[in-house]
């Protein structure tokens, strides 16, 4: 399962979506939900900041064995 989303500045999470999925509807929720129950995360550090700027995507790929 690949998962994408935003991460802003301020630790919130949007645009939270399933890029491609290889296993059945609950794991595929499973993983998202994994990241959108843990939001919002910290906010960023100054330095973050400088190297981010306001806000960054990220892709996270969750595999099943």
């Amino acid at each position: 399962v690949v998962v994408r989303f935003r991460l802003h500045r301020d630790g919130t999470v949007t645009h939270l979506e399933v890029l491609e999925t290889g296993v059945g509807a609950l794991p595929t929720y499973a993983c998202k939900d994994a990241i959108a129950a843990c939001a919002p995360f910290d906010a960023w550090r100054p330095d973050m900041v400088a190297m981010f700027g306001e806000e960054d995507v990220v892709t996270i790929r969750f595999h099943y064995y």
